[in-house]
């Protein structure tokens, strides 16, 4: 077993990446993660392909979200497998920061009344549009293009825009914060991740998931210096994200799977037909594999810092 052990450090794949013990773990939970999302690509396409969205104003705008929110999941699985592949595994952790939260939200509006559930989906695409417009104006106001031409006549313009936009700005927030106020997340256009996290019972799913996730699209000490690895007897480091790469290929795999796996669970009673004609015992012995590998955020090597 030693000798056997020893070995597998000197393969190397195609890439010639050097291949472990712990690689040939990893790919074999990779392997059931593909099987899932093979398995349930049926059910997926079942909720977001050619699907049937007349008469659009009779349309429960909250079934569209959550068909959103599914192929979203998938698609971004699919994204993970493919950075891992090429070794790419620390970007792929942000796309775990869209799926806890999407299935937070998921979780969020399905708890709310239809017609609350409708206009507050309403108000808050329309509010987030119009913001994404006036960081536009803003952006193109201030010296990006319209200072650099020296036209006076696009730069009222844009000036007037913003004005505009101002004001239409307003009118979906008031109707957020009035509905807030009635369902009880105050006078504010919107709940946060945690409120609704707290409201749907999915705290636990927040403080873990949520917490590992935002690590990584934030300026986090945590995650920079574990790019740094060496030896201190010697005083030679490198400092690269390949330092971590199979830590987080573990985490990206493991837990993105299991992301997914709550997405299609926190959904299904939406779409009562969409596992038809799909092995979902299969699923779920896939999804019951997959659960049971569990990275840790602290690794154990994190945990011989030494604090000054």
């Amino acid at each position: 077993m030693g000798s056997e052990y020893k070995s597998l450090f000197e393969n190397k794949d195609s890439r010639g990446f050097t291949i472990t013990v712990e690689d040939l773990s990893i790919t074999t939970v990779q392997q059931e993660v593909r099987d899932m999302l093979e398995l349930a690509e049926t059910a997926v396409a079942k909720i977001s392909d050619k699907i049937e969205l007349t008469p659009i104003p009779g349309y429960s705008l909250r079934e569209l979200v959550l068909r959103c929110i599914v192929r979203k999941a998938y698609e971004s699985m699919l994204a993970i497998l493919d950075l891992v592949r090429l070794r790419h595994s620390l970007p792929a952790m942000s796309l775990l920061r869209s799926m806890c939260e999407e299935l937070i939200f998921a979780k969020f509006i399905k708890s709310l009344p239809d017609e609350d559930a409708e206009t507050y989906l309403n108000q808050k695409s329309m509010l987030e549009i119009r913001q994404g417009l006036k960081a536009q104006a803003v952006f193109f106001s201030s010296g990006q293009s319209v200072h650099s031409s020296r036209n006076p006549t696009d730069y009222k313009r844009l000036e007037e825009q913003k004005e505009l936009l101002n004001k239409l700005i307003e009118v979906p927030k008031e109707r957020l914060k009035e509905l807030g106020n009635k369902l009880g997340w105050g006078k504010k256009e919107s709940p946060s991740i945690r409120n609704m996290a707290e409201k749907t019972g999915s705290l636990e799913i927040y403080n873990f998931f949520y917490h590992a996730a935002s690590s990584s699209v934030h300026a986090s000490l945590h995650n920079l210096l574990r790019m740094v690895w060496g030896n201190p007897e010697t005083g030679q480091f490198s400092i690269t994200n390949m330092n971590y790469e199979r830590y987080y290929r573990k985490v990206v795999i493991a837990y993105g799977a299991t992301l997914f796996a709550e997405i299609m669970e926190a959904v299904k009673d939406s779409f009562l037909d969409m596992w038809e004609g799909v092995d979902y015992e299969a699923y779920q012995e896939k999804v019951a594999f997959i659960v049971n590998f569990t990275p840790p955020i602290v690794t154990k090597e994190e945990l011989n810092w030494r604090s000054a």
